[in-house]
């Protein structure tokens, strides 16, 4: 079995500083591998039904178990079909050998060319500092089909990447006008808008990219469309996105739903598995046997953007006040905590909010900026519902 794919960033607690990220290299060791997670061998996998066999590749692909995808290709003639062409050079491209994804998708495209082969060809030579190549491609598909919003899409990351914000943001707009329910031109803007170091407008599409995220995006043949649902990929590119802001609620968060995603397909898989055991012909041998419950990748903050390939900076924040300056006495924090527990039913306050609010019930002066999801809206609703009075709230939104 090959090197496990998995590759896991974690985050310490809360209370301590995110700066603190620290690098997890998964090996065989520490983690089991997706094939021995499923308990069937890449030989028993390339004899898979067609369907189910593009299912469980497209499922590794996703989790990023490259090394594992091209061993279940191996046994098979990938040359004799586009489709599995067209996943080698997904994993070529996702284990960073970007020359020989390079050179595969052009002996590809030279038999049946097609959009989504065009754009990860474009995503490669951008990925091997081939900036110009791939803005050739870029172009020449939003001149072709004008009313693609994926070649929209992938010429405002070619801009982005060579640092031509201008450009970037118009493509993504124009993305987003082709496809109003796509969340992948918001993620591209919460990137623009994160270079162009305008927090406020790049978490605001950001929030917007990540939308109603318990949706599944997953399509009967085991691919993803963002229409239905944000992708694991969009995923991991909001969990960058917001990693690099600070943002630790929407952290916590998303890597939930990814954990929850992976358990979900990972269930699924072995359900298709077990179909095809019953009913594989003779010589394919799938292991069906009950497995012990596994522990779910840790798809915590990875580091950078896979598409495209942009570390995010992270901006230095100027120092924060000293809460502990802000007195607020025992009987103001249990008399704020036991509003919030009968009028919320919240268990507890979040960070900032008893000082902020023990200034407002005390008439004092007081000036709070919060990220979204930091509990903004409870600093004036809860001192209006403790006092007597007039409370009013003047809303941009």
């Amino acid at each position: 079995m090959g090197e496990t794919a998995f590759r896991c960033q974690a985050y310490l607690s809360a209370a301590e500083s995110i700066a603190a990220l620290v690098k997890i290299q998964y090996n065989k060791s520490m983690a089991e591998s997706l094939l021995s997670l499923l308990q069937i061998e890449p030989q028993a996998a390339a004899r898979l039904h067609g369907s189910a066999r593009t299912r469980l590749l497209n499922f590794l692909l996703r989790w990023e178990a490259y090394p594992e995808t091209l061993a279940c290709l191996e046994p098979l003639d990938v040359n004799k079909r586009v489709s599995l062409q067209d996943l080698k050079a997904q994993a070529l491209y996702g284990l960073g050998q970007y020359p020989e994804a390079v050179t595969l998708l052009q002996r590809r495209l030279q038999k049946r060319p097609t959009e989504s082969a065009h754009i990860l060809l474009a995503r490669a030579h951008l990925a091997n500092a081939e900036e110009q190549e791939a803005l050739h491609i870029a172009r020449q598909l939003t001149r072709a089909a004008k009313g693609s919003a994926a070649a929209w899409g992938l010429l405002g990351d070619v801009h982005l990447h060579m640092g031509q914000l201008n450009d970037a943001e118009n493509a993504y707009q124009q993305q987003s006008k082709l496809a109003p329910q796509s969340r992948q031109a918001r993620i591209g803007l919460a990137h623009l808008y994160h270079r162009r170091r305008d927090g406020v407008t790049a978490s605001a599409h950001a929030v917007k990219a990540y939308g109603a995220a318990a949706d599944s995006s997953l399509q009967a043949d085991g691919s993803e469309d963002d229409a239905r649902g944000p992708t694991v990929q969009q995923l991991q590119q909001l969990l960058d996105f917001f990693a690099a802001v600070g943002d630790q609620n929407r952290l916590h968060s998303i890597n939930q739903l990814l954990q929850t995603r992976f358990t979900t397909e990972l269930a699924q898989m072995r359900a298709l598995l077990s179909t095809q055991q019953e009913s594989a012909p003779a010589g394919v041998a799938v292991n069906a046997n009950p497995l012990r419950p596994q522990r779910a990748p840790n798809r915590q903050h990875r580091g950078a953007y896979k598409a495209p390939h942009m570390p995010l900076e992270r901006i230095e924040a100027a120092p924060l006040p000293d809460l502990t300056q802000i007195p607020v006495s025992a009987a103001e924090r249990k008399a704020l905590e036991k509003a919030a527990r009968e009028l919320f039913g919240f268990p507890g306050l979040l960070h900032a909010q008893p000082q902020i609010m023990a200034c407002t019930r005390r008439q004092e002066d007081v000036l709070a900026i919060l990220p979204t999801g930091a509990g903004k809206s409870l600093c004036y609703q809860l001192p209006a519902f403790m006092d007597k009075g007039i409370t009013l709230v003047i809303s941009p939104l």
